[in-house]
Protein backbone atom coordinates (compact mmCIF):
# COMPACT_ATOMS: atom_id res chain seq x y z
CA UNK A 1 0.00 0.00 0.00
CA UNK A 2 1.46 3.35 -0.87
CA UNK A 3 0.49 6.50 1.09
CA UNK A 4 0.29 10.06 -0.24
CA UNK A 5 2.25 12.56 1.03
CA UNK A 6 -0.66 14.67 3.21
CA UNK A 7 -1.10 10.43 4.63
CA UNK A 8 2.03 9.99 5.54
CA UNK A 9 2.87 13.32 6.59
CA UNK A 10 -0.45 12.63 9.02
CA UNK A 11 1.34 9.60 10.26
CA UNK A 12 4.60 10.65 10.87
CA UNK A 13 2.71 13.47 12.58
CA UNK A 14 0.94 10.85 14.92
CA UNK A 15 3.80 8.62 15.56
CA UNK A 16 5.92 11.89 16.77
CA UNK A 17 2.89 12.72 19.15
CA UNK A 18 2.54 9.03 20.47
CA UNK A 19 6.62 8.32 20.27
CA UNK A 20 6.53 11.96 22.80
CA UNK A 21 4.19 10.60 25.21
CA UNK A 22 5.97 7.09 25.53
CA UNK A 23 9.10 9.13 26.29
CA UNK A 24 7.84 11.19 28.66
CA UNK A 25 6.19 8.50 30.48
CA UNK A 26 8.94 6.00 30.15
CA UNK A 27 10.87 8.87 31.86
CA UNK A 28 8.55 9.52 34.89
CA UNK A 29 8.37 5.71 35.61
CA UNK A 30 11.59 5.45 35.73
CA UNK A 31 12.25 8.40 37.96
CA UNK A 32 9.68 6.87 40.15
CA UNK A 33 11.52 3.29 39.74
CA UNK A 34 14.18 5.17 41.16
CA UNK A 35 12.83 5.58 44.53
CA UNK A 36 10.84 1.93 44.12
CA UNK A 37 12.86 -0.12 42.86
CA UNK A 38 10.85 -3.47 43.56
CA UNK A 39 7.82 -1.64 42.10
CA UNK A 40 7.11 -4.50 39.33
CA UNK A 41 3.91 -2.63 38.17
CA UNK A 42 6.28 0.42 37.11
CA UNK A 43 8.26 -2.35 35.18
CA UNK A 44 5.55 -3.37 33.63
CA UNK A 45 4.41 -0.06 32.60
CA UNK A 46 7.40 0.94 30.96
CA UNK A 47 8.04 -2.03 29.14
CA UNK A 48 4.50 -1.80 27.71
CA UNK A 49 5.84 2.01 26.66
CA UNK A 50 9.03 0.70 25.08
CA UNK A 51 6.82 -2.03 22.96
CA UNK A 52 4.43 -0.20 21.61
CA UNK A 53 6.92 2.80 20.82
CA UNK A 54 9.02 -0.39 18.93
CA UNK A 55 5.55 -1.34 17.65
CA UNK A 56 4.66 2.10 15.72
CA UNK A 57 8.91 2.62 14.67
CA UNK A 58 8.07 -0.40 13.04
CA UNK A 59 5.19 0.32 11.66
CA UNK A 60 6.38 4.22 10.06
CA UNK A 61 9.66 2.81 8.87
CA UNK A 62 12.14 3.87 11.78
CA UNK A 63 14.05 0.67 12.43
CA UNK A 64 16.74 2.45 14.47
CA UNK A 65 14.53 3.60 16.95
CA UNK A 66 12.48 -0.04 17.04
CA UNK A 67 16.45 -1.17 17.53
CA UNK A 68 16.71 0.89 20.90
CA UNK A 69 13.13 0.28 22.11
CA UNK A 70 14.19 -3.56 21.98
CA UNK A 71 17.27 -2.71 23.95
CA UNK A 72 15.24 -0.62 26.63
CA UNK A 73 13.23 -4.36 26.19
CA UNK A 74 15.76 -6.46 26.75
CA UNK A 75 17.16 -4.19 30.08
CA UNK A 76 14.08 -4.47 31.47
CA UNK A 77 13.81 -8.15 30.98
CA UNK A 78 16.64 -8.37 33.44
CA UNK A 79 15.34 -6.32 35.74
Amino acid sequence: MTLSDKDRELLLQTFTAEAADHLAGIESAAVALETRPDDAELLNDIFRMAHSLKGDATMVGFPRVAELAHALEDVLDAL
